[in-house]
Formats: C-alpha cells, sequence, structure tokens
C-alpha cells in the first residue's frame, strides 16, 4: 500500500482525499501544520494560495509524498477574504458576496518522497443567490468561522452555482492531484 501525509486538519480535505485513497490503494496520515499566513499585499490572490499552501506542506518533514492546500476567497474587486473571527465580520462578508460573483482559489502542493515538488493552484466560480434571509441561522450555527469567506459551500442554504470543480470551493480540487498521485509507483 502506497502511503501519503496530508498537511492539514481540514476536515473536508481529510474527507475528500480519503474517498479518493481508499478507491486507489493508498493509505493517509493526517498532520496539520501551523505555518505562518502572512502574506505580502503585493501579491496576487494566485500568489497567495499557492504559497500558503507551499509553506503547510514543506513545514512538514515526512519522507512520504506530502499533499498540502489553501483555499481562499476573492470578492469582485480582489480583496481576499479570510475566515472571520466574529459574527459581524462574518455578516458583513456574506453580504459582500450576496447575489455575485466571486473567485474561489485552492493552492495545491503536492512532495515526492525524492523532494520534488508540484504547486499550482485551481479556480473555480462562486455566485450567490440572496443570502440575507439566511444569515442570522447560519452565523448562529457557528458555520462560518473556519472558513475562508465564512462559507463552506456543502453547507449553505442559499442558492449557489459554481462554475468549475465544486471540491476546489469545499477545499481540495483532486482531478490533476489524482493523475499525479496515480503516477508514483
Amino acid at each position: 500500500m502506497k502511503h501519503l501525509t496530508l498537511a492539514s486538519g481540514s476536515p473536508r480535505r481529510v474527507n475528500i482525499l480519503s474517498e479518493w485513497a481508499a478507491q486507489h490503494g493508498w493509505d493517509i496520515t493526517v498532520s496539520p501544520t501551523n505555518a505562518d499566513e502572512s502574506v505580502s499585499a503585493a501579491w496576487s490572490a494566485e500568489q497567495v494560495a499557492e504559497e500558503l499552501a507551499a509553506r503547510k506542506g514543506r513545514e512538514n518533514t515526512d519522507k512520504t509524498v506530502v499533499v498540502a492546500a489553501d483555499t481562499i476567497v476573492v470578492r469582485e474587486d480582489e480583496t481576499i477574504l479570510n475566515k472571520p473571527v466574529h459574527g459581524a465580520e462574518a455578516r458583513d462578508m456574506l453580504l459582500s458576496l450576496s447575489m455575485r460573483t466571486h473567485r474561489v482559489l485552492t493552492g495545491i502542493y503536492l512532495r515526492y518522497p525524492d523532494g520534488r515538488e508540484e504547486i499550482w493552484h485551481e479556480t473555480a466560480h462562486v455566485t450567490f443567490g440572496d443570502v440575507a434571509p439566511y444569515l442570522n441561522d447560519y452565523i448562529s450555527s457557528g458555520e462560518p468561522f473556519d472558513k475562508a469567506g465564512g462559507y463552506g459551500a456543502q453547507n449553505i442554504k442559499w442558492d449557489v452555482t459554481i462554475d468549475g470543480d465544486p471540491n476546489c470551493v469545499i477545499g481540495l480540487p483532486m482531478t490533476k492531484l489524482a493523475m499525479l498521485l496515480s503516477e508514483i509507483v
């Protein structure tokens, strides 16, 4: 059986990768890291997603295959929306996305046992319907507080349209990653 380390504690990433691994003969160790998440204001959203994924992966010193990812939400005005800290911040974020399209980028980092690295990102465009009628219940559920942009696509009640891979929005797009992992002997 092949082995890989997921340098993330995100339940959504663990779930996505575990399902794939079970079908393809891989064993997984989940080993979250505490990488520095400070970024330069001059960086593009793409640079931010890739750099944060790389930092998480590089902090893990396992000699197996290492996978890490970081998902960011980018408003139309190119503002990156992090994880909200309190209810008012979650409300402001979600209202700023209401009835608009925004981008979700997931940076992916893959390190092979020989130390080679691959770093890339994938993008999905997400359009929300009117979030206002759902906000009070959503915020009081605690759902927004561990997710970039204040939402998890798998648990929202308002209308949402995703143009791209839904797993990009959830936190780990698998198409390219699965192809690269399947090439490892």
